[in-house]
């Protein structure tokens, strides 16, 4: 049912997005891979806290809580390698400096966050 609009939505994009040429591109070898471990592993490690809650074990289990705090540990030191270690930075920190910028990607993440519950 998606794939009619992400077709739409890549065309447009294509149409209308216009890139310089020589601008830098982003390379293999520029990709920040232990940055990218370290969200990969906490963010599943986080989902999968909070998929067996309630169903599996309870929520006050140590198989529940362990994976949610160890998620969210790792979350904590992605943003800290992030912002201190990596030199090409994802997500480029210069994108929350914007203020409006910063309440747009807040409102996002709390309106997915609502039609996730209200599902």
């Amino acid at each position: 049912m998606n794939l009619p609009f992400c077709a739409i939505t890549f065309g447009a994009v294509t149409l209308f997005m216009h890139v310089k040429k020589g601008e830098a591109t982003l390379r293999m070898h520029d990709l920040d891979y232990l940055g990218n471990s370290i969200f990969t592993v906490s963010v599943i490690s986080l989902l999968f806290g909070l998929v067996t809650d309630g169903i599996k074990y309870p929520w006050s289990s140590w198989r529940v809580m362990m994976p949610i705090v160890l998620g969210t540990i790792g979350w904590i030191l992605f943003h800290f390698h992030q912002h201190f270690f990596a030199t090409n930075q994802w997500p480029p920190t210069r994108l929350f400096s914007n203020r409006t910028s910063a309440v747009g990607f807040a409102l996002n993440f709390l309106a997915s966050i609502a039609i996730q519950a209200a599902g």
